[in-house]
């Protein structure tokens, strides 16, 4: 007998459903299927973008919403669209309203810390993007995570704080400790 979560899956075909395909109980279509259980990060499809929503598949019985302010960087910029494959955080299987309850922030912010720590078990260099100057130092974007980096811990010593100020926006290879 064919594989039945396969098959529920992806059709009997193996590929996408087809419409008498659509005749199955919608529970039949939903799988047991253990990396959507919540705290896990899956990748799913965006399927639709709005004024203020981005609307992801991520193979369940109901698709995810997200804010677009999860897509907007500091700039304002939104930057997704329509058949993007993005990963997300599942919180919780299903809503008030049926939808499942998904983060691409908390997903990118877990996968940033994974980055971070294999960085230091290897002793690898990540790339820090200086985001702007602060007392004693500046904050930087490592793995799409802000941190403090020292300004003592410059490779070349900067005397004139002013000069700290030209750093914004670079790209510095930085060794977490």
């Amino acid at each position: 007998m064919e594989d039945t979560k396969t098959m529920l899956a992806h059709g009997p075909s193996g590929g996408p459903l087809v419409e008498e395909e659509f005749s199955l109980p919608l529970d039949q279509l939903v799988l047991e299927n253990k990396s959507l259980e919540e705290g896990n990060i899956v990748e799913g499809k965006v399927v639709r973008v709005t004024k203020n929503e981005v609307f992801v598949d991520v193979n369940y019985k109901s698709e995810g919403i997200l804010p677009i302010s999860e897509f907007t960087d500091a700039g304002g910029s939104t930057n997704v669209k329509v058949g993007d494959a993005i990963r997300v955080m599942v919180l919780r299987q299903e809503d008030k309203n049926g939808f499942i309850v998904i983060s691409k922030a908390r997903a990118d912010e877990l996968l940033g810390w994974t980055k971070i720590e294999e960085a230091i078990e290897k002793k690898e260099q990540l790339d820090a993007r200086v985001v702007k100057t602060v007392k004693g130092g500046f904050l930087v974007s490592v793995t799409g995570l802000t941190a403090f980096l020292p300004a003592s811990q410059l490779a070349k010593r900067v005397e004139d704080p002013a000069k700290l100020e030209e750093l914004v926006g670079q790209v510095l290879p930085v060794r977490v400790l």
